[in-house]
C-alpha cells in the first residue's frame, strides 16, 4: 500500500512533465505556421508592388492604342505608331492627376457629370461612341492623334510635359461633312504661392477649331519648360466626328516665354537681340507680351517691329515702350497691312526699360522684334519737357527723333548755357528718307530760360531738306531747344541738330520783345540783329536809351541789299510815355542805309525794329548820335 500510494505521485508528476512538454511542440508549430504565413504576405506584397505598375502601364498603353486606332470603315488619316507610345520623361500619373486640370477661375468649360472622371482601364474604341465625358492621353510632341468628341459633352485632354525651352504650335483637323466646330485650349501648370506647393492650371490659348478643307492652326506659342494639357472640347455647332490633332515643338530660345502678359512676368531681351512671339487669343481676350531691357550705360534704342502682311488696315498690335517708371517713350500701331514699323532712334539712359506687345485683334501669325542700338550722340528720352531737356554743347551734333504717343505727340527738348552774351546759329537737317508719299514737317523753337519763344521755325521736305536760323543774339544765361512735328505729318526717322555760339557785346540780347526787356543803346556803338520768326508772327525788338541834353537825335540804320524794293524794316521812336515821335523809318531791300533826325529832350526814349510790309531775317545795324 505504501508502495502503490508512493508510485501514484511519480505517475503524475511525469504526466504533468508530459503534458509540458506537447505544449511547447504547440507552440513551435503554431510560430512556425505564423511566420510562413507572414513571408507569403510579404511576398504577394512584392509582387503586387512590382506586378501593379506594369499592369497600369501596359493598361494606359492598351487604353492609347485603342482610342488613337481609326476604324477602317472611317476616312480620317490613321495615326502614327508612335502616336501610342507613353513619352519616357513623362513622370507617372496619378489619382490626383484629373484634378489638376483648368478650374472655373481659369476657363468655363462645358458641362460635365460630377460621375465622369479619368480611369486607367483601357479606353473604348472612337466607334464605339462610348458615353465617356473626359478623358486623359499622355502625348509626346511632334506627333498626331487621331480621336473623336461622341457628344458635345465630351473632352479630351493630352498631357505632356517640356524638358526645355522652345516653340509650340498645335493644329486640328477634321473630315467632318457638316460645319462642326471644336475648341483646343492649351493650359500651362504654375505654381500658385511660388513656394513649389500648390499648383494650378493657367489659360495660354484658345484655338476654335472649324470642319473644313484645311486644318485650324495656332499661332506659335513660347514656352519654357513645364507640364501642359491641350483640351479638346466640343463647340457650336457640334458634329460628331473625327479629328487629328498635330502638335509641334522645336526648342530654342528666340521665342518669348509664357506666361507673360503682365509686366512683373516679362521676356528678358537685351540690346541687338531679335525676339519673336505671336499674340494668342484667350476666351475672355488677347494676349499681352511684356518684355523687360536693362541697360548699363547711356545709349540709343530703335525698336522694329515685323509681321506677315494680311492686307487690311485694321490695327493688329500696338507696341509700347517704358521707362522704370512707366512713362511712355514710344507707342506704335501696327496695321494688318503693315510688313514693318520703327519707333526711330531712341536716346535712353542707363536703366531698365519695358516692352509690351499687345495684339488689338486675333491674328494668327507670328512677329518679329528687333532691337537695334545705333550708337551714340543722340538725345536721351524722355525728354518731353523742359527739366528733362538733353544738355548740348556748342558746335556738338545731337540725334534724334519724334517718336508716337497715345495722348500726344513727342516733343524733344534740348538745353544749352551761354557764358556770356553773344549769338547763336541754329541747323537742324534730316537724315533719313521722308515715309513714302509724305514729306517732313518738323518744328524747331528756341526758348529762353523762363520759356519765352525767340525763334521758330518749321522744316519740310524730304531727305535732302536743311533749316538754317539767323543768328540770334543772346545775353548769358540758360536756353532750351524744343523740336516737335506740330501734329502735321509725323515721321519718326531721324534728325540732327546743331546749335553754335559766337561770343559778342555788339548784338540785340533776345528777349527784347517789349519795352521793359528793351536792350540798352549807347551812343555812337553799333548794335546787330534780326527779326526771328516766333510762331505766326515776325520778332519785335525793342531798344532803350538815354538822352542828358536837349538836341537832335540820328538815327542810322541800315541791312544787307536784297535787290528789290521791298517794305523790308520800319523803324520808329518812342518818348518815355511810348507815345511815337516823327516819322518812321522804312527801310527797302535796295535801300540798304537810311537815316533821320529827331528833336529830343532829356529823359528816356525807346526805338522799336519791326518788319515792313514784307519780313525778313536777314541782319540789320542800328546806331545813334547826338548833335546839339
Amino acid at each position: 500500500m505504501e508502495t502503490q500510494n508512493r508510485a501514484v505521485p511519480n505517475t503524475q508528476k511525469r504526466g504533468r512533465r508530459f503534458i509540458k512538454k506537447d505544449t511547447l511542440i504547440t507552440l513551435l508549430c503554431c510560430c512556425v505556421l505564423a511566420l510562413s504565413a507572414l513571408f507569403f504576405a510579404g511576398s504577394l506584397r512584392r509582387a503586387e508592388r512590382v506586378a501593379g505598375p506594369q499592369a497600369y502601364l501596359a493598361g494606359r498603353t492598351q487604353a492609347q492604342s485603342a482610342v488613337t486606332q481609326t476604324p477602317q470603315t472611317c476616312p480620317a488619316p490613321q495615326p502614327p505608331a508612335s502616336a501610342a507610345q507613353t513619352p519616357a520623361f513623362l513622370t507617372e500619373p496619378t489619382a490626383a492627376a484629373e484634378e489638376d486640370l483648368p478650374t472655373a477661375g481659369d476657363v468655363t468649360p462645358p458641362a460635365q457629370s460630377a460621375a465622369e472622371e479619368t480611369t486607367a482601364a483601357p479606353a473604348p474604341s472612337p466607334s464605339k461612341k462610348a458615353a465617356q465625358s473626359d478623358k486623359t492621353l499622355y502625348i509626346t510632341p511632334n506627333d498626331s492623334y487621331v480621336n473623336m468628341l461622341s457628344s458635345a459633352r465630351d473632352t479630351v485632354s493630352y498631357e505632356f510635359r517640356l524638358t526645355e525651352r522652345g516653340v509650340l504650335r498645335y493644329s486640328l483637323f477634321s473630315n467632318a461633312s457638316d460645319n462642326g466646330e471644336w475648341y483646343v485650349r492649351l493650359y500651362q501648370e504654375y505654381d500658385v504661392n511660388g513656394d513649389g506647393g500648390e499648383t494650378a492650371m493657367r489659360l495660354l490659348n484658345t484655338l476654335k477649331a472649324t470642319a473644313g478643307e484645311e486644318a485650324s492652326a495656332s499661332p506659335g506659342i513660347g514656352l519654357t519648360r513645364g507640364r501642359y494639357v491641350l483640351k479638346v472640347s466640343a463647340g457650336s455647332p457640334f458634329a460628331s466626328a473625327l479629328y487629328s490633332l498635330d502638335v509641334s515643338f522645336v526648342p530654342g530660345t528666340g521665342y518669348e516665354i509664357e506666361y507673360n502678359d503682365a509686366r512683373t512676368r516679362y521676356t528678358e531681351v537685351y540690346p541687338g537681340n531679335v525676339i519673336r512671339g505671336s499674340a494668342s487669343s484667350y476666351d475672355q481676350g488677347y494676349d499681352v507680351d511684356w518684355y523687360m531691357l536693362r541697360t548699363y550705360a547711356p545709349g540709343t534704342l530703335e525698336l522694329i517691329f515685323e509681321h506677315e502682311d494680311r492686307g487690311l488696315g485694321t490695327v493688329a498690335f500696338r507696341v509700347d515702350l517704358y521707362n522704370e517708371n512707366m512713362e511712355p517713350l514710344y507707342i506704335g500701331n501696327s496695321l494688318l497691312l503693315s510688313t514693318k514699323i520703327t519707333s526711330g532712334v531712341i536716346g535712353i539712359p542707363a536703366g531698365v526699360y519695358y516692352i509690351s506687345v499687345q495684339g488689338r485683334v486675333y491674328v494668327d501669325c507670328d512677329y518679329k522684334l528687333t532691337l537695334r542700338s545705333p550708337g551714340d550722340g543722340y538725345e536721351t528720352e524722355p525728354n518731353d519737357r523742359a527739366e528733362h531737356a538733353t544738355p548740348m554743347e556748342s558746335g556738338q551734333e545731337m540725334l534724334g527723333s519724334l517718336s508716337t504717343r497715345v495722348s500726344a505727340a513727342d516733343r524733344d527738348y534740348y538745353s544749352f548755357t551761354l557764358p556770356s552774351a553773344g549769338y547763336v546759329g541754329l541747323t537742324m537737317k534730316n537724315v533719313k528718307p521722308a515715309a513714302s508719299g509724305s514729306d517732313y514737317v518738323r518744328r524747331l523753337t528756341l526758348l529762353d530760360g523762363e520759356g519765352r519763344e525767340i525763334y521758330s521755325a518749321m522744316i519740310t521736305g524730304g531727305a535732302s531738306a536743311q533749316l538754317h536760323s539767323p543768328n540770334v543774339g543772346l545775353p548769358a544765361g540758360e536756353y532750351y531747344l524744343r523740336v516737335d512735328d506740330d501734329n502735321l505729318y509725323h515721321n519718326s526717322d531721324t534728325y540732327s541738330l546743331t546749335y553754335t555760339f559766337t561770343p559778342s557785346g555788339s548784338w540785340e540780347k533776345e528777349y527784347n520783345g517789349t519795352p521793359e526787356a528793351a536792350t540798352p543803346l549807347s551812343p555812337q556803338i553799333a548794335l546787330s540783329g534780326t527779326l526771328s520768326d516766333a510762331l505766326t508772327d515776325f520778332d519785335t525788338d525793342w531798344f532803350i536809351l538815354s538822352v542828358e541834353e536837349e538836341g537832335e537825335l540820328l538815327l542810322s540804320f541800315r541791312h544787307d541789299d536784297t535787290g528789290d524794293d521791298l517794305d523790308i524794316f520800319t523803324v520808329t521812336l518812342y518818348n518815355d510815355a511810348l507815345q511815337s515821335v516823327g516819322d518812321a523809318i522804312v527801310s527797302c531791300g535796295n535801300t540798304p542805309t537810311v537815316s533821320q533826325k529827331f528833336t529830343v529832350t532829356p529823359g528816356v526814349w525807346y526805338v522799336r525794329v519791326t518788319s515792313g510790309k514784307y519780313a525778313s531775317d536777314i541782319r540789320y545795324t542800328l546806331m545813334y548820335s547826338m548833335e546839339k
